[in-house]
């Protein structure tokens, strides 16, 4: 059969429509394509932005679990103990809370027992009670006639 007579009984007028009717099949398709690319990247975006969400939460999630741990430990330095803490160790629950905080600290309190404020040097003199003053302060408190003072 002659190619004119199959597109026309498949209503077609002739070559030049079916070649336009397959560029618009192929440009309906690309467009089709360049929407789906488009919501793909969309979805992309935004798993991302809940994820770096999460993360967030649970950073500070971390921070506030290890500061209240801290205070329950006598830390004197709650931010310096959670930088100071390895938090790759840290595990944390199905809630995202960490499970094992207070070991963790427990154990950086033995290797750095100044987070305590029980220590004492230079730059962080431990502090003294009322009775137990300076012996040149309490030389002087007496010599102007205060005493131990307050």
């Amino acid at each position: 059969r002659e190619l004119q007579t199959v597109l026309q009984e498949a209503g077609l007028a002739g070559v030049d429509e079916l070649k336009g009717l397959v560029q618009a099949k192929r440009q309906a398709e690309e467009a089709q394509k360049s929407e789906m690319q488009k919501l793909q990247e969309r979805a992309a975006q935004l798993e991302k932005q809940l994820a770096d969400a999460a993360e967030k939460q649970k950073a500070l999630m971390t921070q506030n679990d290890i500061a209240a741990k801290a205070a329950k430990l006598g830390i004197i330095d709650p931010d310096a103990a959670y930088r100071l803490l390895d938090t790759s160790k840290l595990e944390y629950d199905e809630a995202g809370q960490p499970t094992n905080s207070e070991a963790l600290l427990t154990a950086l309190l033995k290797d750095k027992p100044y987070l305590a404020g029980s220590g004492s040097s230079t730059m962080n003199p431990a502090k003294r009670a009322v009775d137990d003053i300076d012996p040149v302060l309490l030389a002087a408190r007496k010599a102007a006639g205060l005493g131990k003072g307050k």
